[in-house]
């Protein structure tokens, strides 16, 4: 399973949502644990999109960090980072 940023869009003063793109054999379950987004799945072959909307004081900076159950982390990150949490 891979997972990469696919597009972000400021949804409005304090909020930001982000789109992955996740290849995985069946369609992925997401979750947040300890302030982090979890993406879990296996195997490759198929497109799915993961939504997240996050709370964040500046849409043009924020840091994302997603675990996957295959113990990947990616960390994706606008601007400067910072300011953003699920």
């Amino acid at each position: 399973m891979t997972v990469s940023c696919s597009e972000y869009s400021g949804g409005g003063k304090s909020n930001v949502s982000v789109v992955f793109l996740v290849n995985a054999s069946a369609a992925p379950t997401a979750s947040v644990r300890n302030g982090n987004l979890y993406i879990d799945g296996s195997g490759s072959g198929r497109n799915f999109y993961v939504t997240a909307n996050i709370s964040s004081t500046d849409q043009d900076n924020w840091t994302i960090l997603v675990n996957t159950s295959g113990n990947s982390q990616y960390t994706f990150k606008k601007g400067s980072g910072g300011g953003g949490h699920g």
